[in-house]
Protein backbone atom coordinates (compact mmCIF):
# COMPACT_ATOMS: atom_id res chain seq x y z
CA UNK A 1 0.00 0.00 0.00
CA UNK A 2 2.86 2.38 0.88
CA UNK A 3 4.54 1.57 -2.44
CA UNK A 4 1.36 2.47 -4.32
CA UNK A 5 1.08 5.76 -2.43
CA UNK A 6 4.70 6.62 -3.19
CA UNK A 7 4.19 5.76 -6.87
CA UNK A 8 1.29 8.24 -7.12
CA UNK A 9 2.71 10.91 -4.84
CA UNK A 10 2.84 14.32 -6.46
CA UNK A 11 5.72 16.71 -5.89
CA UNK A 12 5.05 20.28 -7.06
CA UNK A 13 7.91 22.60 -7.94
CA UNK A 14 8.13 25.74 -5.82
CA UNK A 15 10.04 28.84 -6.85
CA UNK A 16 11.08 31.04 -3.92
CA UNK A 17 12.72 33.84 -5.91
CA UNK A 18 11.79 37.46 -5.23
CA UNK A 19 11.77 40.36 -7.64
CA UNK A 20 13.75 42.69 -5.36
CA UNK A 21 16.47 40.04 -4.85
CA UNK A 22 16.81 39.33 -8.54
CA UNK A 23 16.71 43.05 -9.33
CA UNK A 24 19.85 43.54 -7.23
CA UNK A 25 21.63 40.70 -9.06
CA UNK A 26 20.42 41.93 -12.45
CA UNK A 27 21.47 45.52 -11.73
CA UNK A 28 24.98 44.55 -10.61
CA UNK A 29 25.33 42.20 -13.60
CA UNK A 30 24.25 44.94 -16.03
CA UNK A 31 26.57 47.52 -14.44
CA UNK A 32 29.64 45.25 -14.42
CA UNK A 33 28.93 44.04 -17.96
CA UNK A 34 28.74 47.62 -19.25
CA UNK A 35 31.87 48.94 -17.52
CA UNK A 36 33.91 45.88 -18.60
CA UNK A 37 32.64 46.24 -22.20
CA UNK A 38 30.92 42.82 -22.04
CA UNK A 39 33.79 40.86 -20.48
CA UNK A 40 31.80 40.21 -17.29
CA UNK A 41 28.82 38.77 -19.19
CA UNK A 42 29.79 35.06 -18.72
CA UNK A 43 29.95 35.56 -14.95
CA UNK A 44 26.61 37.40 -15.10
CA UNK A 45 25.00 34.45 -16.89
CA UNK A 46 26.33 31.99 -14.30
CA UNK A 47 25.30 34.20 -11.38
CA UNK A 48 21.74 34.45 -12.74
CA UNK A 49 21.44 30.68 -13.25
CA UNK A 50 22.84 29.98 -9.79
CA UNK A 51 20.22 32.26 -8.24
CA UNK A 52 17.33 30.70 -10.19
CA UNK A 53 18.44 27.15 -9.37
CA UNK A 54 19.03 27.92 -5.69
CA UNK A 55 15.47 29.27 -5.39
CA UNK A 56 13.78 26.28 -7.10
CA UNK A 57 12.55 23.59 -4.72
CA UNK A 58 11.25 20.08 -5.34
CA UNK A 59 10.07 17.91 -2.47
CA UNK A 60 12.14 19.81 0.09
CA UNK A 61 15.35 19.74 -1.99
CA UNK A 62 16.80 22.67 -3.91
CA UNK A 63 18.55 22.71 -7.27
CA UNK A 64 22.13 23.94 -7.53
CA UNK A 65 24.24 25.14 -10.44
CA UNK A 66 28.03 24.67 -10.42
CA UNK A 67 29.25 26.11 -13.74
CA UNK A 68 31.93 28.79 -13.69
CA UNK A 69 31.99 32.07 -15.54
CA UNK A 70 35.64 31.54 -16.45
CA UNK A 71 34.73 28.36 -18.39
CA UNK A 72 32.19 30.27 -20.51
CA UNK A 73 34.59 33.19 -20.93
CA UNK A 74 37.36 30.92 -22.27
CA UNK A 75 34.85 29.40 -24.73
CA UNK A 76 33.75 32.82 -26.00
CA UNK A 77 37.39 33.91 -26.25
CA UNK A 78 38.22 30.87 -28.41
CA UNK A 79 35.21 31.62 -30.63
CA UNK A 80 36.44 35.20 -31.02
CA UNK A 81 39.95 34.02 -31.96
CA UNK A 82 38.54 31.59 -34.52
CA UNK A 83 36.35 34.37 -35.94
CA UNK A 84 39.38 36.68 -36.28
CA UNK A 85 41.29 33.91 -38.09
CA UNK A 86 38.31 33.38 -40.41
CA UNK A 87 38.11 37.12 -41.21
CA UNK A 88 41.88 37.29 -41.88
CA UNK A 89 41.63 34.31 -44.23
CA UNK A 90 38.63 35.89 -45.98
CA UNK A 91 40.33 39.29 -46.36
CA UNK A 92 43.37 37.62 -47.89
CA UNK A 93 41.06 35.99 -50.46
CA UNK A 94 41.80 32.43 -49.40
CA UNK A 95 38.44 31.20 -50.64
CA UNK A 96 39.20 27.49 -50.26
CA UNK A 97 40.49 27.83 -46.70
CA UNK A 98 37.55 30.09 -45.73
CA UNK A 99 35.06 27.61 -47.23
CA UNK A 100 36.65 24.73 -45.32
CA UNK A 101 36.51 26.71 -42.05
CA UNK A 102 32.85 27.59 -42.66
CA UNK A 103 31.99 23.96 -43.45
CA UNK A 104 33.77 22.74 -40.31
CA UNK A 105 31.88 25.31 -38.24
CA UNK A 106 28.52 24.15 -39.65
CA UNK A 107 29.44 20.54 -38.91
CA UNK A 108 30.57 21.56 -35.42
CA UNK A 109 27.24 23.12 -34.39
CA UNK A 110 25.37 19.86 -33.53
CA UNK A 111 28.45 18.44 -31.79
CA UNK A 112 28.93 21.67 -29.86
CA UNK A 113 25.28 21.76 -28.78
CA UNK A 114 25.49 18.16 -27.51
CA UNK A 115 28.65 18.91 -25.54
CA UNK A 116 27.12 22.13 -24.20
CA UNK A 117 23.95 20.34 -23.07
CA UNK A 118 26.09 17.71 -21.34
CA UNK A 119 28.15 20.37 -19.58
CA UNK A 120 25.06 22.32 -18.44
CA UNK A 121 23.40 19.09 -17.26
CA UNK A 122 26.43 17.95 -15.26
CA UNK A 123 26.68 21.39 -13.67
CA UNK A 124 23.05 21.16 -12.49
CA UNK A 125 22.17 19.11 -9.43
CA UNK A 126 19.13 18.33 -7.31
CA UNK A 127 19.81 17.20 -3.77
CA UNK A 128 23.44 16.57 -4.78
CA UNK A 129 22.47 14.30 -7.70
CA UNK A 130 23.73 15.28 -11.16
CA UNK A 131 21.90 15.40 -14.45
CA UNK A 132 23.60 14.30 -17.67
CA UNK A 133 23.11 14.25 -21.43
CA UNK A 134 24.47 11.72 -23.94
CA UNK A 135 23.57 11.76 -27.63
CA UNK A 136 25.33 10.29 -30.64
CA UNK A 137 26.79 12.87 -33.01
CA UNK A 138 25.09 11.28 -36.02
CA UNK A 139 21.67 11.55 -34.40
CA UNK A 140 22.33 15.12 -33.29
CA UNK A 141 23.40 16.15 -36.80
CA UNK A 142 20.34 14.48 -38.35
CA UNK A 143 17.88 16.10 -35.90
CA UNK A 144 19.44 19.57 -35.93
CA UNK A 145 20.55 19.92 -39.54
CA UNK A 146 20.08 16.96 -41.87
CA UNK A 147 16.35 16.34 -41.57
CA UNK A 148 15.30 20.04 -41.36
CA UNK A 149 17.39 20.80 -44.46
CA UNK A 150 15.76 17.99 -46.45
CA UNK A 151 12.31 19.06 -45.27
CA UNK A 152 12.95 22.68 -46.32
CA UNK A 153 14.12 21.53 -49.76
CA UNK A 154 11.01 19.37 -50.11
CA UNK A 155 8.85 22.32 -49.03
CA UNK A 156 10.46 24.60 -51.62
CA UNK A 157 9.97 22.00 -54.38
CA UNK A 158 6.30 21.50 -53.45
CA UNK A 159 5.63 25.25 -53.45
CA UNK A 160 7.46 25.66 -56.76
CA UNK A 161 5.47 22.81 -58.33
CA UNK A 162 2.20 24.16 -56.93
CA UNK A 163 3.01 27.64 -58.27
CA UNK A 164 3.77 26.22 -61.72
CA UNK A 165 0.50 24.27 -61.73
CA UNK A 166 -1.60 27.34 -60.83
CA UNK A 167 -3.28 29.15 -63.74
CA UNK A 168 -1.74 32.50 -64.68
CA UNK A 169 -3.79 35.35 -63.20
CA UNK A 170 -5.51 37.59 -65.75
CA UNK A 171 -6.38 40.34 -63.28
CA UNK A 172 -5.26 41.93 -60.02
CA UNK A 173 -7.88 39.95 -58.09
CA UNK A 174 -6.56 36.72 -59.60
CA UNK A 175 -3.03 37.62 -58.53
CA UNK A 176 -4.23 38.34 -54.98
CA UNK A 177 -6.08 35.00 -54.82
CA UNK A 178 -3.02 33.09 -56.05
CA UNK A 179 -0.81 34.88 -53.51
CA UNK A 180 -3.20 34.05 -50.65
CA UNK A 181 -3.29 30.38 -51.70
CA UNK A 182 0.52 30.20 -51.85
CA UNK A 183 0.82 31.85 -48.42
CA UNK A 184 -1.64 29.35 -46.94
CA UNK A 185 0.28 26.48 -48.53
CA UNK A 186 3.52 27.85 -47.10
CA UNK A 187 1.94 28.12 -43.63
CA UNK A 188 0.75 24.50 -43.79
CA UNK A 189 4.10 23.18 -45.00
CA UNK A 190 6.05 25.19 -42.42
CA UNK A 191 3.71 23.91 -39.72
CA UNK A 192 4.40 20.32 -40.80
CA UNK A 193 8.17 20.90 -40.92
CA UNK A 194 8.20 22.61 -37.53
CA UNK A 195 6.06 19.83 -36.01
CA UNK A 196 8.30 17.05 -37.33
CA UNK A 197 11.43 18.87 -36.13
CA UNK A 198 9.83 19.49 -32.74
CA UNK A 199 8.97 15.80 -32.32
CA UNK A 200 12.51 14.77 -33.24
CA UNK A 201 13.99 17.26 -30.77
CA UNK A 202 11.70 16.01 -27.99
CA UNK A 203 12.65 12.36 -28.60
CA UNK A 204 16.36 13.19 -28.78
CA UNK A 205 16.37 15.39 -25.68
CA UNK A 206 14.38 12.98 -23.53
CA UNK A 207 16.17 9.85 -24.72
CA UNK A 208 19.60 11.39 -24.19
CA UNK A 209 19.00 12.82 -20.69
CA UNK A 210 19.48 11.18 -17.32
CA UNK A 211 19.26 12.00 -13.62
CA UNK A 212 21.64 10.08 -11.42
CA UNK A 213 21.36 6.40 -12.25
CA UNK A 214 17.99 6.77 -14.02
CA UNK A 215 17.36 7.66 -17.66
CA UNK A 216 14.57 9.79 -19.08
CA UNK A 217 12.36 8.62 -21.93
CA UNK A 218 9.34 9.95 -23.79
CA UNK A 219 6.79 8.53 -26.21
CA UNK A 220 6.26 11.40 -28.66
CA UNK A 221 3.51 11.38 -31.28
CA UNK A 222 4.65 13.28 -34.38
CA UNK A 223 1.05 13.97 -35.45
CA UNK A 224 0.37 15.73 -32.14
CA UNK A 225 3.46 17.90 -32.59
CA UNK A 226 2.39 18.79 -36.15
CA UNK A 227 -1.07 19.69 -34.83
CA UNK A 228 0.42 21.98 -32.18
CA UNK A 229 2.73 23.62 -34.71
CA UNK A 230 0.03 24.17 -37.32
CA UNK A 231 -2.37 25.66 -34.76
CA UNK A 232 0.31 28.14 -33.73
CA UNK A 233 0.75 29.21 -37.37
CA UNK A 234 -3.00 29.38 -37.98
CA UNK A 235 -3.32 31.70 -34.98
CA UNK A 236 -1.32 34.26 -36.94
CA UNK A 237 -3.79 34.36 -39.84
CA UNK A 238 -6.47 36.56 -38.16
CA UNK A 239 -3.76 39.06 -37.19
CA UNK A 240 -2.38 39.04 -40.74
CA UNK A 241 -5.91 39.65 -42.05
CA UNK A 242 -6.37 42.64 -39.72
CA UNK A 243 -2.97 44.05 -40.74
CA UNK A 244 -3.85 43.77 -44.43
CA UNK A 245 -7.23 45.43 -43.86
CA UNK A 246 -5.96 48.43 -41.88
CA UNK A 247 -2.94 48.91 -44.18
CA UNK A 248 -4.92 48.68 -47.46
CA UNK A 249 -5.39 52.50 -47.72
CA UNK A 250 -1.67 52.96 -47.00
CA UNK A 251 -0.69 50.52 -49.77
CA UNK A 252 -3.07 52.26 -52.19
CA UNK A 253 -1.61 55.67 -51.39
CA UNK A 254 1.96 54.41 -51.85
CA UNK A 255 1.03 52.88 -55.22
CA UNK A 256 -0.57 56.12 -56.41
CA UNK A 257 2.41 58.14 -55.19
CA UNK A 258 4.81 55.92 -57.13
CA UNK A 259 2.67 56.19 -60.25
CA UNK A 260 2.57 59.99 -59.91
CA UNK A 261 6.37 60.14 -59.87
CA UNK A 262 6.97 61.31 -56.30
CA UNK A 263 10.44 60.71 -54.85
CA UNK A 264 11.06 58.18 -52.10
CA UNK A 265 11.62 60.90 -49.48
CA UNK A 266 8.31 62.58 -50.40
CA UNK A 267 6.46 59.26 -50.19
CA UNK A 268 7.97 58.52 -46.77
CA UNK A 269 7.08 62.01 -45.53
CA UNK A 270 3.46 61.59 -46.66
CA UNK A 271 3.21 58.17 -45.01
CA UNK A 272 4.48 59.42 -41.64
CA UNK A 273 2.33 62.54 -41.83
CA UNK A 274 -0.95 60.84 -42.73
CA UNK A 275 -0.65 57.26 -41.44
CA UNK A 276 1.43 57.32 -38.26
CA UNK A 277 -1.54 55.93 -36.30
CA UNK A 278 -1.79 52.99 -38.73
CA UNK A 279 1.95 52.27 -38.42
CA UNK A 280 1.85 52.30 -34.60
CA UNK A 281 -1.30 50.14 -34.54
CA UNK A 282 0.30 47.68 -36.96
CA UNK A 283 3.35 47.28 -34.74
CA UNK A 284 1.15 46.69 -31.69
CA UNK A 285 -0.87 44.06 -33.56
CA UNK A 286 2.35 42.45 -34.76
CA UNK A 287 3.73 42.16 -31.21
CA UNK A 288 0.37 40.87 -29.94
CA UNK A 289 0.36 38.19 -32.64
CA UNK A 290 3.89 37.08 -31.67
CA UNK A 291 2.96 36.93 -27.98
CA UNK A 292 -0.17 34.87 -28.69
CA UNK A 293 1.74 32.47 -30.95
CA UNK A 294 4.65 32.10 -28.51
CA UNK A 295 2.26 31.72 -25.57
CA UNK A 296 0.41 28.89 -27.28
CA UNK A 297 3.58 27.12 -28.45
CA UNK A 298 5.22 27.38 -25.02
CA UNK A 299 2.10 26.13 -23.24
CA UNK A 300 1.13 23.33 -25.63
CA UNK A 301 4.67 22.02 -26.23
CA UNK A 302 5.60 21.98 -22.56
CA UNK A 303 2.34 20.39 -21.41
CA UNK A 304 2.60 17.69 -24.08
CA UNK A 305 6.30 16.96 -23.53
CA UNK A 306 5.96 16.71 -19.76
CA UNK A 307 2.94 14.41 -20.06
CA UNK A 308 4.97 12.07 -22.31
CA UNK A 309 8.12 12.18 -20.16
CA UNK A 310 9.15 9.45 -17.70
CA UNK A 311 12.19 8.91 -15.50
CA UNK A 312 13.14 5.29 -14.93
CA UNK A 313 10.09 3.03 -14.86
CA UNK A 314 7.80 4.73 -12.37
CA UNK A 315 8.40 8.49 -12.25
CA UNK A 316 6.14 10.63 -14.41
CA UNK A 317 5.75 14.35 -14.98
CA UNK A 318 2.88 16.80 -15.38
CA UNK A 319 2.63 20.36 -16.66
CA UNK A 320 -0.70 22.22 -16.44
CA UNK A 321 0.11 25.60 -17.97
CA UNK A 322 -2.97 27.50 -19.17
CA UNK A 323 -2.87 29.14 -22.59
CA UNK A 324 -4.94 32.24 -21.76
CA UNK A 325 -3.09 32.77 -18.48
CA UNK A 326 0.26 32.41 -20.25
CA UNK A 327 -0.70 34.95 -22.93
CA UNK A 328 -1.87 37.38 -20.24
CA UNK A 329 1.37 36.83 -18.31
CA UNK A 330 3.53 37.46 -21.40
CA UNK A 331 1.43 40.47 -22.45
CA UNK A 332 1.42 42.09 -19.01
CA UNK A 333 5.14 41.38 -18.56
CA UNK A 334 5.90 42.92 -21.95
CA UNK A 335 3.86 46.03 -21.08
CA UNK A 336 5.48 46.27 -17.64
CA UNK A 337 9.01 46.05 -19.06
CA UNK A 338 8.20 48.53 -21.85
CA UNK A 339 6.63 51.12 -19.52
CA UNK A 340 9.56 50.95 -17.07
CA UNK A 341 12.19 51.03 -19.87
CA UNK A 342 13.41 47.56 -18.87
CA UNK A 343 13.75 48.15 -15.12
CA UNK A 344 10.85 45.79 -14.32
CA UNK A 345 12.44 42.88 -16.22
CA UNK A 346 13.53 41.06 -13.02
CA UNK A 347 9.98 41.13 -11.63
CA UNK A 348 8.58 39.99 -15.00
CA UNK A 349 10.97 37.04 -15.11
CA UNK A 350 10.23 36.06 -11.50
CA UNK A 351 6.48 36.13 -12.25
CA UNK A 352 6.96 33.79 -15.21
CA UNK A 353 9.24 31.38 -13.33
CA UNK A 354 6.92 31.25 -10.32
CA UNK A 355 3.89 30.50 -12.50
CA UNK A 356 5.66 27.77 -14.48
CA UNK A 357 7.02 26.14 -11.31
CA UNK A 358 3.63 26.10 -9.57
CA UNK A 359 2.10 24.26 -12.56
CA UNK A 360 4.85 21.60 -12.83
CA UNK A 361 4.76 18.30 -10.96
CA UNK A 362 6.77 15.12 -10.56
CA UNK A 363 4.64 12.03 -9.91
CA UNK A 364 6.28 9.13 -8.12
CA UNK A 365 8.89 8.33 -5.49
CA UNK A 366 12.12 10.34 -5.63
CA UNK A 367 13.82 8.11 -3.10
CA UNK A 368 16.59 5.61 -3.89
CA UNK A 369 17.93 7.65 -6.83
CA UNK A 370 21.71 7.40 -6.75
CA UNK A 371 24.21 9.87 -8.12
CA UNK A 372 26.42 8.91 -11.05
CA UNK A 373 30.19 9.23 -10.96
CA UNK A 374 30.38 10.82 -14.42
CA UNK A 375 32.77 13.70 -14.95
CA UNK A 376 33.14 15.99 -17.95
CA UNK A 377 36.08 14.94 -20.11
CA UNK A 378 38.49 17.72 -21.03
CA UNK A 379 39.41 18.51 -24.61
CA UNK A 380 39.44 21.41 -27.06
CA UNK A 381 35.91 20.75 -28.33
CA UNK A 382 34.58 20.40 -24.78
CA UNK A 383 36.14 23.71 -23.71
CA UNK A 384 34.97 25.43 -26.91
CA UNK A 385 31.36 24.24 -26.54
CA UNK A 386 30.83 25.45 -22.95
CA UNK A 387 29.92 28.91 -24.15
CA UNK A 388 27.02 27.66 -26.30
CA UNK A 389 24.14 28.43 -23.93
CA UNK A 390 21.29 26.34 -25.37
CA UNK A 391 17.72 26.86 -24.16
CA UNK A 392 15.19 24.07 -24.70
CA UNK A 393 11.73 25.79 -24.81
CA UNK A 394 9.63 22.72 -23.89
CA UNK A 395 11.52 21.82 -20.68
Amino acid sequence: MDLEKNADRRHTFVFHGKGIEYFGIWLVNAFLTIITLGIYLPWAVVKTRKYICSKTELSGAFFSYHAKGSAIFVSWLLFFILYVIFVVVLVNQKAVAASIMLLLFVLFIPWGIVLSLRYQALMTRLNGIRFSFHCSLLRAWWVMMGCPLLLMIACALILFGFMKAMPSPDSLNGLIVNTIILVLMAFILLGIINGISMAMWMRMFAGSSSFGNLRFSAFINTKQCIKISMLSYLMLLPFIGVLIKINAPLFSEVSLSIMSGLSQSEIEANIFANHIDVIVTSYLIYFLAILVCVGYLLTACRNYFWSALTLGNNIRFSSTLNFSHMVWLLLSNFALVAVTCGLAYPWAKIRLLRYMASHSEVIGSLEDIQDSDEVMKLGFMTVLSRGLIVTIPFT
